[in-house]
């Protein structure tokens, strides 16, 4: 697995990354030897910021196999043909309307608060709470305190995962608080080694909320049940339940 963050068994025959760091990659060495690319999120392909990161692979590994996956794809006729003509590859199209995991999407306008805490009761937690900023992500943290969502077991986990860390910058205290509670905040703006934290204790199934930013989807690995997207008015809320 390869994230900016993170390098685990990087010789890996098979390897895990963001599409930055396939790109950066291949910008450092064309000659790299790749027989199958695997492309998630491939409607970013035409995105003014991130495209590139996509299209770069593309056009430096033309000798690999690429299995280009999108759920939101419109027309894909002229990317077919430029990939044909690039490659000189027989270019296939599997389409499918149906999800194999089914979704679920709802519209509120009771308080944040009370839905979170709705949400907790009815088993459908792990929650992750999308902030337009990373100062907005911090203050709905601290919104959430006031509502008790971990059993006293899982808070006792928590506390002696956290024996060993040492929270010794400026936020460390106030992003401690928050994590003993059972709420984990991810953003770029954190350290490394909370945000890997935040994914440990999500990933032992011990947050019951992550407040974050909508940079989710960056290499980050998160259990997530039901996904919050805020509008510009705090008691209107809509969900999508995984």
């Amino acid at each position: 697995m390869l994230t900016g963050d993170a390098s685990v068994n990087r010789d890996a025959s098979i390897i895990c990354c963001t599409a930055e760091i396939l790109s950066n990659v291949t910008l450092r060495d064309p000659a790299l030897s790749v027989d199958y690319v695997v492309m998630d999120e491939f409607h970013y392909y035409g995105d003014k910021e991130r495209g590139i990161a996509w299209q770069i692979p593309l056009l430096a590994l033309n000798q690999a196999m690429f299995l280009l996956m999108s759920a939101t794809l419109g027309d894909t006729k002229e990317v077919q043909e430029s990939l044909q003509r690039l490659t000189g590859k027989e270019v296939a199209l599997v389409l499918s309307s149906k999800p194999p995991v089914p979704l679920y999407y709802e519209y509120r306008e009771t308080p944040l608060h009370e839905t979170i805490a709705q949400l907790v009761d009815h088993k459908r937690a792990p929650v992750y709470l999308v902030n337009f900023s990373q100062r907005a992500a911090a203050e709905q943290a601290q919104n959430l305190m006031s509502i008790d969502i971990t059993p006293k077991a899982d808070k006792e986990r928590i506390r002696d995962m956290l024996s060993t860390v040492k929270f010794d910058s400026p936020y460390g205290k106030e992003f401690q608080r928050f994590v003993r509670h059972g709420i984990g905040v991810h953003h770029a703006g954190l350290l490394p080694k909370y945000r890997l934290l935040v994914e440990k204790l999500a990933q032992e199934g011990l947050l019951r909320v992550v407040s974050g930013t909508d940079t989710l989807g960056v290499g980050v690995n998160i259990p997530i049940r039901t996904c919050f997207s805020r509008s510009s008015t705090n008691s209107m809320v809509s969900a999508r339940r995984f």
